[in-house]
């Protein structure tokens, strides 16, 4: 698994979350808690940004966190992340992806 592979598993994670939590054909307690709040229209999409807001914070946020490019709670620490082939994942390779699928593109 490449380093972009990784970072698009998280992306694809924070799509299905966010899609899950609004869809109420689901099973998902966040979906049933959003049905029961009965929103508008409008409401149910500014929850939508708010939910996918908060995940890409997130998610990007552990991400660098995991390539030692930020903190992840209170200490800042570079970690070492293999594939089953042993390759190295992590390694400064991350952050231009986690940018790029977060804050530029989204997925392709």
């Amino acid at each position: 698994m490449t380093a972009e592979e990784f970072v698009k598993e998280f992306w694809l994670l924070k799509e299905s979350d966010v899609n899950g939590a609004l869809d109420f054909n689901n099973q998902r307690l966040t979906s049933r808690l959003v049905e029961n709040m009965g929103l508008t229209d409008v409401q149910h999409q500014q929850l939508r940004e708010v939910l996918d807001a908060v995940l890409t914070d997130t998610l990007y946020t552990i991400l660098l966190g995991l390539d030692g490019e930020t903190h992840i709670g209170e200490h800042q620490i570079s970690y070492r992340i293999h594939d089953e082939d042993n390759n190295e994942i992590t390694g400064g390779n991350i952050e231009a992806y986690a940018y790029e699928y977060f804050h530029e593109k989204g997925c392709s």
